[in-house]
């Protein structure tokens, strides 16, 4: 999955642990990364924020981590599929 595609995948399946709302608003956010190394070490410094269009919650998810994950999720499936 390429990063265009990560906005609309965490978009449709938010589900705000809050207010259990399942629209959301999602952003690509870079934050300098001086400023994250005390807090998260392994951070990249560019997340996705995914905000809730009911009662603002937001979540962010780390961009590099994603599309990790996106990428073993696409060949799990793969896998399962020539199985």
């Amino acid at each position: 999955m390429s990063l265009n595609h990560a906005p609309d995948k965490l978009k449709a399946s938010f589900t705000c642990p809050k207010c259990h709302g399942k629209e959301a608003i999602v952003r690509r956010v870079a934050i300098s990364t001086s400023h994250l190394t005390s807090i998260l070490p392994l951070a990249s410094g560019k997340f996705y924020g995914v905000t809730c269009i009911l009662c603002g919650y937001t979540e962010f998810y780390d961009e590099s981590a994603f599309e990790k994950q996106s990428k073993k999720a696409k060949n799990d499936i793969q896998i399962t599929q020539e199985a």
